[in-house]
């Protein structure tokens, strides 16, 4: 499904399999894809390039952890763009650091594929404003 308007998704994710496997399913629906694999590379893009509409953030990165990532973006002066954290860690503890770091959803590893779908339409449809 291609849409006339497509919405850009940041991947940051380390697993190049999972990277890979999320730009294709997220590029089948007509999504745009940015992709880094480190928390440092995405902070860089979204200095030098247009902003996406939302960021999927691996939590266990190489370096900067996702929440260190996440509560970077939500300190700077960056629009407010959605974020949903992707991780294998699962307590309620997690999802409390997850929620207190500024990230808009949660979901765990593994995880569906339509499940990850619905999360991020459901996020872009409370935040309608493309970049």
């Amino acid at each position: 499904m291609t849409t006339p308007n497509p919405h850009s998704v940041l991947v940051v994710e380390d697993e190049v399999d999972i990277q890979l496997t999320l730009d294709y399913n997220l590029r089948k629906e007509g999504y745009i894809t940015l992709l880094a694999g480190t928390g440092e590379e995405a902070l860089e893009i979204l200095e030098n390039e247009p902003l996406p509409d939302l960021i999927l953030l691996d939590w266990m990165l190489p370096g900067m952890k996702g929440t260190d990532v996440c509560r970077q973006i939500r300190t700077s002066d960056l629009p407010r763009m959605p974020i949903l954290m992707l991780t294998a860690k699962s307590t309620s503890s997690d999802r409390k650091k997850c929620f207190q770091a500024g990230a808009d959803d949660f979901i765990t590893k593994p995880f569906l594929l339509e499940d990850l779908l619905s999360r991020i339409r459901q996020q872009l449809e409370s935040n309608p404003n493309p970049s």
